[in-house]
């Protein structure tokens, strides 16, 4: 029941489920989020695969990336857009906690979107072809192995509604499980460049934590969603790093 939880919270995927899980449900999945991110991995780049035989790198990359978005439902984007709009100037940690809980989307948020998406488009785009499709496999990983340790290692902005639920429903075994699938997968698709860079990926949802916690006095569900995508997006870097260096 873990992995239906983890799996209708990260994906469109279509189950034949009736009830709705509790944030503490969701929360108590994340322990599986590295393995929906792997069939997810695998997806994109099966898609990848298939539209290589018929349309130019650029095109495909872009259209994998729309694939991306659409099979998680734009959650996880939809979080750092409301995320972006709550880090305004001199506002109070109230307010900032009020504007990401606000169904609209601001100025700031669409172009923290529309910044992000470019830059996986030109990172993934510049990858050699080999590297491509391992990339694209483990990469949906690492973005959701972020969100397990965000959830462990920061305390929730708001410990008596939804957010706190989540919070607590997760646990430490969860993210060790999650640790190592995730750094298993890593492995397999790249070695030690693959252990290398989910470290860093662990440096910077470290990072991007402490800096939520210090804006908003802790962090929610939005802010998880941003540090999933912010985290996809520094391992592409990363990974054309390594590729430009000849190093992977």
């Amino acid at each position: 029941m873990r992995f239906l939880a983890a799996l209708k919270y990260l994906t469109t995927i279509p189950l034949p489920l009736r009830r709705e899980f509790s944030p503490r449900e969701l929360g108590g999945s994340s322990l599986f989020f590295p393995v929906v991110g792997l069939l997810m991995g695998f997806f994109l780049a099966a898609l990848g695969w298939l539209l290589g035989f018929i349309l130019p790198p650029l095109l495909v990359s872009l259209l994998v990336i729309g694939a991306l978005v659409a099979a998680s439902g734009a959650r996880q984007l939809d979080g750092l857009a409301h995320a972006a709009d709550g880090l305004v100037g001199h506002a109070s940690r109230e307010t900032r906690l009020e504007i990401t809980s606000d169904k609209r989307v601001g100025s700031f948020g669409i172009i923290a979107v529309a910044a992000l998406l470019l830059l996986k488009y030109v990172a993934l785009g510049s990858l050699p072809q080999g590297l491509w499709l391992r990339t694209l496999i483990f990469l949906p990983v690492l973005g959701r192995w972020a969100m397990v340790y965000a959830t462990f290692a920061f305390r929730s902005a708001r410990l008596l509604e939804a957010d706190g639920e989540f919070k607590n429903g997760a646990k430490w075994y969860g993210l060790l499980v999650a640790t190592i699938i995730t750094l298993g997968v890593a492995f397999a698709m790249a070695g030690v460049q693959g252990i290398a860079v989910t470290l860093g990926v662990l440096l910077v949802a470290f990072l991007l934590g402490l800096f939520f916690k210090n804006r908003f006095g802790g962090l929610t569900i939005t802010t998880y969603g941003a540090i999933c995508e912010l985290a996809e997006a520094a391992a592409l870097v990363m990974i054309a790093a390594l590729a430009n260096l000849g190093l992977a």
